[in-house]
């Protein structure tokens, strides 16, 4: 397992193409969207390398400014709560 949570940063004017591009790929699922048009996802991928080309990937979507790598996940991480949580900060 290779997950980790993610911030997507998206064009305002884009981000319901963004957030639909999102909803289509494998791999991620939509934890959260914040209205200055952040959107926070679980990425998981087999391997490191998948991950990787999978974040040049996400970066590539038409109106994506940029994704952050907010928190690798491992077994028994988060904890409950961390990412109802961590979409409130944003």
């Amino acid at each position: 397992m290779n997950a980790c949570s993610l911030v997507i940063r998206a064009r305002r004017d884009r981000r319901a193409d963004v957030r639909a591009a999102l909803d289509c790929t494998r791999g991620v699922a939509v934890e959260g969207e914040t209205g200055a048009a952040q959107i926070v996802v679980i990425a998981d991928y087999d391997d490191a390398g998948a991950a990787a080309q999978a974040y040049v990937a996400l970066s590539r979507i038409d109106g994506v400014l940029s994704v952050s790598l907010v928190h690798p996940l491992r077994e028994g991480n988060p904890p409950d709560g961390f990412l109802e949580a961590r979409a409130e900060t944003i």
